[in-house]
């Protein structure tokens, strides 16, 4: 290929690398892959470096859009690991803006009569690096939970907190301005469509996360999918919907101690196992 078109390629590239730089790492990886088959190692090599400007400079943009700056907080134990230097969302501010708080009776917005366990165990927000990637390390919170993504001490996450309400808009409301958390990490390894599996309210928006296209093998820190919490809630209207686009109630993923359809057995969760024989999954 002729350099001056290896060139302009380049630059192409580099701008859509900007403009789209809040993609998904998959779909920024992808987007590099196309991109070493047309232009030089070196080149490829300037791209990638471009691409992670980018997306430092896109992160920045973003919370700069909410009026939302990153806040380091040293009180915190887990900024004092090692190299890692680590900045904090305040996912309060942000969550005034879709009418959310975690005013919960107890503790960091854990409301122990509907909550099936707290924010720094599990659904909780996480601490991130500066590069905005989510600090992994071992459980320290109230002796519980396991090795995994870091609590930051702020409650439970905003799709959480959206989710909780069992309000469809507001959940819709938020992913129609941030797709991407439709895949957000929270404590104990728990994405959107577990956390609607940790409560009567959230089943309701698990249809949501689906269609918003929401990871369905989707593995938390437990090696559970979104339809072990369902079994483990004994929660019928998110389950059906998880099994009817495509989970196996009876799959018990690598690592896991159960299937669905076993933990609803040895915790007699009976609307759960109605729900599965009502669809052929369960005699």
């Amino acid at each position: 290929m002729p350099k001056q078109v290896r060139q302009v390629l380049l630059l192409l590239l580099l701008l859509e690398a900007t403009l789209v730089s809040s993609f998904s790492p998959f779909e920024r990886q992808v987007q590099v892959q196309q991109a070493g088959s047309l232009l030089s190692p070196h080149q490829t090599h300037r791209l990638r470096r471009c691409q992670g400007r980018a997306r430092a400079v896109s992160r920045s943009s973003y919370l700069d859009s909410l009026a939302i700056i990153p806040t380091n907080a040293p009180e915190h134990p887990s900024l004092k690991r090692g190299d890692d230097s680590a900045s904090t969302l305040d996912v309060d501010e942000l969550a005034k803006k879709y009418g959310l708080t975690r005013d919960g009776p107890g503790r960091e917005g854990y409301d122990e009569a509907s909550d099936a366990v707290g924010p720094g165990i599990y659904g909780g927000s996480v601490l991130l690096s500066n590069s905005g990637d989510v600090v992994h390390g071992d459980a320290e919170y109230e002796d519980h939970g396991r090795p995994g993504p870091k609590y930051d001490g702020r409650g439970y996450s905003l799709m959480t907190r959206a989710i909780q309400t069992g309000e469809g808009e507001i959940v819709k409301s938020i992913l129609r301005d941030f797709p991407h958390l439709v895949h957000e990490v929270t404590t104990g390894g728990g994405r959107p469509l577990h956390n609607a599996g940790m409560s009567s309210n959230g089943q309701h928006c698990a249809q949501i996360l689906i269609d918003h296209g929401a990871d369905l093998h989707a593995l938390d820190a437990y090696n559970y999918n979104a339809l072990h919490r369902m079994a483990s809630n004994d929660l019928d209207i998110g389950a059906e919907a998880l099994v009817k686009a495509g989970l196996d109630p009876n799959f018990k993923p690598g690592g896991a101690t159960d299937s669905p359809i076993e933990i609803a057995q040895k915790q007699r969760n009976v609307k759960f196992l109605m729900c599965m024989q009502r669809l052929g999954f369960y005699d």
